[in-house]
């Protein structure tokens, strides 16, 4: 299995007013940057994992442990954010859909 995919974990910031628009806003912030095997999920598994069928959703497996706190993946300019995350051996899976 190759790790040749750059990923960038991200966090979530508390929500901060944006006084330009008057809104509050969740700030990304980076938590670290990974290689990793990045893939697709099969129909019956995305159905069981993320409940849709058809949505961007990807595998993410990263070699060894993570032990900062993220909520989203971003990979090739496209936020995912984590649905669930599973830890098998030395490898970390986390499985995300597109935002």
């Amino acid at each position: 299995m190759r790790y040749d995919k750059n990923i960038t974990l991200l966090k979530t910031e508390s929500n901060q007013f944006d006084y330009e628009t008057g809104n509050s806003v969740d700030k990304l912030v980076e938590v670290g940057k990974f290689m990793a095997n990045v893939n697709g999920v099969g129909l019956e598994n995305e159905k069981l994992i993320f409940g849709t069928v058809g949505n961007d959703n990807l595998v993410f497996r990263i070699k060894g442990i993570i032990e900062d706190d993220f909520d989203y993946v971003r990979y090739r300019g496209k936020d995912y954010r984590v649905k669930s995350i599973s830890t098998h051996r030395d490898e970390y899976v986390i499985y995300g859909s597109e935002k």
